[in-house]
Order: structure tokens, then sequence, then C-alpha cells
């Protein structure tokens, strides 16, 4: 049996997903850790590890011989009438919601502390007391100190790495 033969076979498919299952479940928590010691820490040097879970989908769409999510659940509906791969899959997608849920919990956090809180909409006044680097400078500046000059282009960078 080829590579990809053995990919697609009810077994291995429910192996390579229950794999990934835990390994995401794995990552979760050590981030779920890291924002539970310290919100700002994990952002300021730890947030990097949630580039993790790019390595963890590449082994797994590694082992299921595919290349995209596409290709990946065009293999698990062709074996879904397996009442295992049933189960294996909708372990992956409860463990993807869980991953989004975590995401949003953390931005509601970073927002909450933010001056003002709460998403902005357009028309808001935006939170001008944000402290920004003067990139040709060096010197610490704030929002406030650009608006209201004649032209202004603004770049915002945000490096999580």
């Amino acid at each position: 049996m080829d590579k990809e033969a053995a990919a697609s076979s009810p077994t291995s498919l429910v192996d390579n997903v229950s794999k990934t299952v835990s390994e995401i479940e794995e990552l979760l928590e050590r981030a779920r850790s890291f924002v539970k010691e310290s919100l700002d820490d994990f952002m300021d040097s730890k947030v990097g590890c949630l580039g993790g879970l790019i390595g963890i989908y590449h082994n797994f769409y590694n082992r299921l011989c595919v290349k995209t999510r596409l290709e990946a659940e065009r293999l698990w509906e062709h074996l879904y009438r397996y009442p295992s791969v049933q189960s294996a899959v909708e372990d992956l997608w409860e463990v993807e919601e869980q991953w989004d849920t975590f995401l949003q919990d953390v931005d509601k956090q970073l927002n909450a502390d933010r001056a003002g809180g709460g998403d902005l909409g357009v028309g808001s006044l935006g939170p001008v007391d944000v402290p920004l680097v003067n990139a040709r400078t060096g010197s610490s500046v704030i929002l406030q100190d650009y608006l209201g000059s004649q032209c202004l282009v603004l770049v915002l960078l945000r490096h999580f790495a």
C-alpha cells in the first residue's frame, strides 16, 4: 500500500487527526498558562508560542498527504461514514473552537486594558494617548502629537515574534 493510500484509510485518518488534536490541546494549555501567569509577559515575550500551530498543521497535512485544508476536508468527507472518523473530526472542530475562543478572550482582555476600552466604530474617537516610537528619530511620542497636521502617513506595525 502506498503512502497516500495508507494516509486515506479510516484508521490512519483517525490516528492523524487524534494526534493533531492532542498537539493543539497541549499548545493551547501552554498558552493559557502563560496568559494566566501574566498577560503582559505573554504579549511581550511568549505570544510567539502560538506560531507552533503552523507547524502542527503542516505536519498534519503532510501525514495526510494533502496540501490544503480543503483537501483534508475532502479526505475526511469521503470517510465520514465511519463513526471513528466522525468522532475524530468533531474533536478537531471542538479544539479549533477552543483555540478561537482563547484568542477572542485574549483580545477582549487586551481591549479592556486599552485606554477607553471596548471596540471602536466608524466615527469613534480613538485612543490618542497611545505611546509610539518615531522611526526616524527613535524618540517616544504619542499619537496626539501627529493628529491635526496637514499631511499624515501613519504606519502602525505590530510584531509578535
